[in-house]
């Protein structure tokens, strides 16, 4: 992966909070090509050891 050199040492400002929903998991699952189901489904999830 190639990088831009002109951004070593940028900052951004943080963002506003805000609430990180299933449909923001999956949302971004998606948009990296993660096509693991734990990312899609709450009974997968749960099975796992992730009880939010």
């Amino acid at each position: 992966m190639s990088m831009n050199r002109e951004m070593i040492g940028f900052s951004y400002q943080p963002s506003e909070p805000w609430l990180v929903t299933q449909e923001n998991i999956a949302a971004f699952a998606r948009a990296i090509g993660d096509e693991n189901p734990i990312y899609f489904d709450a009974e997968v999830a749960r099975a796992m050891g992730h009880n939010s």
